[in-house]
């Protein structure tokens, strides 16, 4: 027999049950077997016709694991419809499952309602759909128990309980473990990645990172590669190894456009850009993210095409061609982010008190709720997670808002509200040790070394007290590059960090 007849139509062994000779059972048992084999080499091209088999012939263990798969591949490509149709289908009618086989079908069930629920990244449509209380009392267990575990770890992490998605999400990865479920186990290392980054384990997380990029190499699955390697870098950036990042990018870039994803590699080109305009080489920077843009635009991304326009008019501003840049920010909506780079374009040309009002108007229709990063698209998750808007319920913090508001801080004491200036500059000048992987933290102590000089106000803590912070997390930031060229760059170029270090020189700090 040949085995194309799975693909696109339903499998009838009537002839073969009604020959003398044969024990139905274990005939469907071998069937079973030889399938399952099939479906291991790939020689399968069609699921669907495989379930529709062993929802009414062969092992219904089989059935579940397909059911499964095809879930997980619908959602991955983001046809939450037909997952959903698949979801309330009634499969498996008039078979007897084991207790434990109906358990496995419920936690498959649960679980991609909830992982179409998620990647909808609507409340709303979570709150609707799932029972909160149930699934923080049920023990998962049973065939597909690791997927309903990973997702329920989103789901917490989505609330920012980050302490009960980590303890959730280690058991959802010891379980693909124990299984060899080593796609699972791309997803349980990356998942806990992504934990440890909202309590600010930078560390840890790249740890986590490599481990998933390492699985998906061996294994040879590029849109894995593509995905850890994303998060991978991105944790590297905002640990302070900008080398490393630039490095990855280098590998990652050329993979992401050989497979044509391009949402990944506008990403990609953006993190790119980024990195380049804090290494101060702001030329480089501005033809990488212009290439980004083109590919944005070609793919109608518009929220993308907008995001990255800003960044290119900053490198313009600050490579000195201002008028440039005003050009392509005067055709910028106003968000907070280009009020913000408008603002410190303004006050480089000399004006302090027009970039108070952009920011002012900003702040006030700024989208302050936190948004907790999960399974998303790669934009969504990068942007928020670049910018800082990742983190649990008791340490939340958003890197954007602290560096508008630290500008803005330093606008106002300008202009004769010094006191003030010094009250919203003073937590966000903090040296503990959360808040020094704050990755533009040493920004704050160069604001309030500034008021200080410019209005005469008196602090707690002297000029040169706070010059001094400012460079050492400067030096914390720029300590993990691989060559001096690259570690003078990012000292020199960058038009804030060169202000700290003319400071430093002149109270022989350096």
């Amino acid at each position: 027999m040949k085995n194309g007849g799975i693909w696109n139509r339903n499998i009838n062994l009537t002839a073969l049950q009604e020959s003398p000779g044969f024990n139905n059972k274990e005939l469907e048992a071998d069937f079973t077997r030889f399938l399952s084999r099939e479906m291991e080499v790939g020689h399968i091209a069609s699921l669907s016709g495989l379930l529709s088999f062993l929802t009414r012939k062969g092992s219904i263990d089989f059935g579940l694991d397909v059911m499964n798969r095809i879930i997980h591949h619908l959602l991955k490509i983001r046809e939450n419809a037909l997952a959903e149709k698949l979801l309330n289908t009634n499969l498996f009618e008039g078979r007897l499952l084991s207790h434990s086989q109906q358990e496995g079908l419920h936690n498959i069930q649960y679980a991609g309602r909830l992982r179409s629920a998620l990647l909808l990244n609507s409340r709303a449509e979570i709150s609707k759909k799932l029972d909160a209380g149930y699934l923080s009392l049920m023990e998962a267990q049973g065939a597909g128990s690791e997927e309903f575990l990973l997702q329920q770890a989103h789901f917490h992490a989505l609330n920012g309980d980050s302490e009960n998605a980590q303890t959730t999400v280690k058991a959802s990865l010891f379980a693909f473990q124990k299984n060899s479920d080593h796609y699972g186990e791309i997803r349980a290392n990356t998942a806990l990645a992504l934990t440890l980054l909202s309590q600010r384990k930078l560390s840890a997380a790249v740890d986590y990172f490599e481990i998933a990029l390492r699985i998906s190499e061996q294994l040879g699955d590029k849109e894995a590669s593509l995905i850890s390697g994303k998060l991978m870098v991105l944790s590297s950036y905002l640990f302070g190894n900008l080398s490393a990042a630039l490095r990855a990018l280098e590998n990652h870039i050329p993979l992401a456009k050989q497979e044509r994803n391009r949402e990944t590699q506008i990403f990609q080109l953006f993190l790119k850009g980024r990195i380049l305009f804090e290494l101060g080489r702001y030329s480089e920077s501005f033809k990488e993210l212009k290439q980004a843009r083109r590919l944005a635009k070609r793919y109608s991304l518009t929220m993308e095409s907008r995001v990255i326009t800003s960044w290119m008019a900053r490198s313009l501003c600050f490579g000195h061609s201002e008028k440039v840049a005003q050009e392509l920010f005067s055709r910028q909506p106003l968000t907070l982010e280009t009020a913000y780079f408008k603002a410190e374009a303004a006050y480089m040309a000399g004006d302090r008190i027009s970039g108070i009002a952009l920011l002012e108007e900003a702040f006030a229709s700024y989208d302050q709720n936190p948004q907790f990063i999960h399974e998303m698209d790669c934009w969504l998750d990068g942007y928020r997670l670049i910018e800082g808007r990742l983190s649990d319920r008791d340490f939340y913090e958003d890197v954007l808002l602290d560096q508008a508001k630290g500008f803005y801080y330093l606008l106002i004491g300008l202009n004769g509200r010094p006191e003030e200036a010094w009250e919203g500059l003073k937590p966000l000048c903090r040296m503990d040790k959360a808040y020094n992987q704050q990755p533009f933290g040493y920004y704050y102590f160069l604001y309030a070394a500034e008021l200080v000089e410019q209005t005469g106000i008196k602090l707690d803590e002297t000029h040169e007290v706070i010059v001094s912070h400012a460079f050492k997390l400067l030096q914390t930031r720029a300590g993990r590059f691989d060559s001096q060229q690259m570690k003078h760059n990012f000292f020199r170029k960058n038009y804030w960090n060169n202000e700290i270090i003319k400071k430093a020189q002149e109270l022989n700090l350096i």
